[in-house]
């Protein structure tokens, strides 16, 4: 199998102090044993904010102003692995690099189902935990996506991850690999996450060309 230079990371901001206690020193203890990189955003989160997205919002756009602050930095590693502040990694025997082997080289995005009763694969993934492949195509979808929150100044990143898939903008869903809930999200084995599957049913035809 091969080794890929994964970095992990999570935020957390002042309400999730006591969830940080408890997951992040196991958490930690998993990346240090396949010798993954990760850090945490606890503080000066301010500097992945943007003004034009309102405050009541900001704490659900920190990690992906995180991951883009990471994409731009152009950083020595194959992955970054956005796992959010309330997933604990529970089976220490998985190591992460089988997902990235398991998928042809040109995918770009590798994130997780939440169930199996939604017609639609892509109204049907959870942005909690996900790969995103260090290149410049996702920088600039990244980009894209925080450019369509400001502009449309929506609840959270999720709907507008699915709906962008859902559209198949700039040939994303084309570069994406869906897994299976219990891969590496929600209630599985390995990571367990108590996401939640969002029905909001927004338009973004008019933000996505």
């Amino acid at each position: 199998m091969k080794k890929f230079k994964i970095q992990a990371f999570s935020i957390f901001d002042e309400s999730f102090k006591p969830i940080q206690e408890i997951v992040e020193p196991n958490n930690k203890k998993y990346f240090t044993k396949y010798n993954i990189d990760y850090i945490s955003f606890d503080k000066d989160l301010e500097k992945f904010y943007c003004n034009s997205i309102s405050n009541q919002h900001q704490k659900y756009w920190s990690k992906i102003f995180a991951l883009k602050s990471l994409l731009e930095a152009k950083l020595n590693f194959d992955w970054f692995f956005l796992i959010d502040s309330d997933a604990l990694i529970i089976d220490h025997d998985i190591d992460l690099n089988i997902f990235p082997n398991l998928v042809p080289q040109d995918k770009e995005l590798l994130i997780c189902e939440v169930n199996g009763h939604f017609t639609s694969k892509f109204w049907n993934v959870n942005t909690g935990v996900f790969f995103c492949k260090n290149s410049d195509y996702m920088k600039y979808i990244i980009e894209a996506i925080i450019n369509i929150a400001i502009e449309q100044n929506f609840f959270n990143e999720q709907p507008i991850f699915q709906n962008i898939l859902a559209k198949n903008y700039y040939g994303l869903a084309d570069k994406t690999a869906i897994f299976p809930s219990y891969a590496f999200n929600h209630e599985g084995s390995f990571i367990y996450h108590a996401c939640a599957f969002s029905t909001l049913d927004m338009d973004f035809s008019e933000a996505i060309k």
